[in-house]
């Protein structure tokens, strides 16, 4: 076949219109799909119950023994030190 002067003329007994472009509700999905070699953004989770990587909290099979035994000691709580003048009061 050549060009469109060439094409058979076909009725098809409606009228065709162009569907509609309407934007999908939500945020719109990136263009870029990564590679496999790429890094993502996340990197190995670390349970919350037995500080180890490679699962979460839901997950942990720890018993509470084991846990007692492997926990570090916990940090002192520091102060937040405010700024600005110590000397200056402030009164309400």
């Amino acid at each position: 076949m050549g060009d469109k002067s060439y094409w058979p003329k076909i009725d098809p007994g409606f009228k065709m219109i162009p569907p509609k472009l309407e934007r999908p509700p939500g945020r719109p999905r990136k263009k870029r799909i990564k590679a496999s070699g790429e890094v993502g953004k996340r990197g190995t989770y670390q349970c919350k119950r037995c500080f180890q990587f490679g699962h979460i909290e839901k997950g942990c099979n720890a018993t509470q023994a084991e846990l007692e035994q492997e926990l570090p000691p916990p940090c002192p709580k520091t102060t937040k030190k405010s700024k600005g003048n110590p000397n200056l009061m402030l009164s309400k």
